[in-house]
């Protein structure tokens, strides 16, 4: 069985690719991302007071996306508006066989599988295909907010409303509600939660708020900036105590950020698909969490595709003013079998801190296995030796006082896009020098460790990972104790210890390369 439902009217989509499942017509939609060259661009006068998140912005530029629900192996015919003379089907590990016919693209699909087409070496400006599971039902919740297929926004919808700084949200949402946003729905708004227990969102829909962003008005034709409102929020809010919350299905177009979890416990997310394309525009953004599982997602963020952290008061979206006392943990994270791409680092653990001694900040128990990267898009020009210190695809970072600790990744793909210049991997434990934004001088990383991780095109000046934690005599506890490297290799080669794969600098105990 197929299951196609078209873009409604006024959402927006592309006829750059046509593309048919089993001889259905799909709606291929527009998302936006990071062109890659830079995050430190002065804003545009004319734009700031509208676009005032932040003094600087990057550029930003189309990425398309469709997908469709079936319950069989589908075959799927792809036209291209221009001739096709090479292909690259991501992930490359799924080994996916063509055909090449009348200047038509012939390849089969299995459900759950979410797949990138490379035409024409068009990374920035590539096609992604969600073979989506047939949705079931779900009865066991009080409460149902549904959205069916059309366009739903603040005019037309009473569940969306705005919040007092004009943003759309679905909000004020019991606890015992199910959100359900149906295959061939786009609904313009941020849902946000607050407190909220037993929630689900789901359906293979398309939760959007893409026309809040730069160029929006000019169907996204010609320059368009990647910067958010000052008041922007994340596609899916959740803050202030949220329990027991699912989200599983649905597509995120998003203004700014994907996914932020704040204070809360026991998330499941599974079979999401995220765009972000903004500055600082995470896909799944959490500080002091407990117990979240995300799982069988697609993520395409011009920030870190999924980052972790604990309180940060000077920030203002990791502040804790609306939750009066927080615990400054999170723990038992796991990240699996997702499809991740990013301009920066595909993931970012530990780093924000409020600088508490006693108790000190945790970041622990942290598990990303079975993931492929697709993508590392950021095409940093700066000189080697500024490269040099700039972070890597996986990074765990100490900041402000923080401890971060029991981190592992393992059997992870890593797709090494022919733009990046950076590193693999980056530990550290901050200096009050180096130390980032508002953050000042981190403590320590423990047990964190890499087993059979593969990267593919890898360039030959690939600068080496690096485990750095300089301090002095007397301050001996400021440290890295624990790292393992296990399998680790490039375009077949294992790394080795040397200058050339890892860098050494400081405190750094009990380093162990198999």
């Amino acid at each position: 069985m197929i299951r196609v439902n078209h873009a409604p009217d006024g959402a927006f989509t592309s006829e750059l690719y046509s593309v048919y499942a089993a001889g259905n017509r799909l709606s291929v939609y527009t998302a936006l991302f990071s062109d890659g060259n830079g995050n430190y661009i002065p804003i545009p006068d004319e734009l700031f007071k509208i676009y005032d998140g932040l003094e600087h912005v990057n550029k930003t530029v189309r990425t398309y996306f469709a997908s469709f629900e079936t319950d069989a192996e589908t075959e799927l015919r792809i036209e291209y508006e221009q001739e096709i003379k090479t292909v690259r089907i991501k992930p490359e590990s799924l080994n996916k066989s063509f055909e090449f016919r009348d200047n038509a693209l012939y390849l089969k699909i299995c459900p759950g599988e979410y797949i990138t087409l490379e035409i024409n070496g068009e990374v920035f400006s590539s096609l992604s295909i969600f073979c989506n599971r047939l949705y079931e039902e779900d009865s066991s919740y009080k409460n149902i907010i549904e959205f069916s297929p059309g366009l739903h926004t603040k005019e037309n919808s009473s569940c969306i409303t705005e919040n007092e700084h004009g943003i759309p949200i679905i909000g004020h949402i019991p606890d015992n509600t199910h959100i359900i946003i149906r295959s061939g729905a786009v609904v313009r708004a941020a849902i946000a939660l607050s407190g909220a227990k037993n929630i689900k969102i789901s359906g293979n829909g398309v939760l959007s708020l893409i026309d809040r962003c730069h160029g929006a008005d000019k169907n996204f034709e010609g320059e368009m900036w990647g910067g958010f409102r000052r008041n922007a929020l994340p596609s899916i809010y959740i803050k202030s105590g949220c329990r027991a919350i699912t989200i599983e299905g649905i597509t995120l177009n998003c203004e700014f950020r994907g996914i932020t979890i704040r204070n809360s416990s026991d998330i499941h997310i599974s079979d999401v698909k995220i765009f972000s394309s903004s500055v600082n525009a995470d896909g799944i953004n959490m500080m002091n969490v407990k117990n979240v599982l995300i799982e069988k997602s697609f993520i395409k963020s011009s920030d870190d595709c999924i980052a972790l952290f604990t309180s940060c008061d000077s920030i203002p979206t990791l502040a804790n003013s609306d939750y009066p006392s927080p615990e400054s943990v999170s723990s038992n994270v796991e990240v699996r079998r997702c499809c991740l791409a990013s301009y920066a680092r595909i993931f970012m653990i530990g780093g924000h801190s409020t600088g508490n001694t006693n108790p000190r900040d945790v970041v622990e128990n942290v598990s990303v296995h079975d993931c492929e990267i697709i993508d590392t898009l950021n095409r940093n020009k700066k000189p080697y030796e500024q490269r040099m210190y700039w972070s890597g695809i996986l990074r765990v970072l100490s900041q402000t006082e923080q401890i971060v600790r029991n981190v592992s990744f393992r059997d992870l793909n890593v797709n090494w896009t022919r733009y990046y210049a950076g590193k693999l991997i980056h530990v550290e434990v901050r200096t009050a020098k180096d130390a980032s934004y508002s953050e000042s001088v981190g403590y320590r990383i423990e047990n964190i460790s890499f087993e059979n991780i593969h990267c593919l095109h890898c360039p030959g000046n690939v600068m080496p990972s690096m485990f750095k934690a300089d301090f002095s005599e007397n301050e001996k506890d400021r440290e890295i104790n624990g790292i393992t490297l296990k399998n680790i290799t490039y375009n077949g080669h294992r790394i080795k210890n040397n200058e050339n794969d890892i860098l050494v600098s400081g405190n750094v105990k009990h380093l162990v390369l198999d």
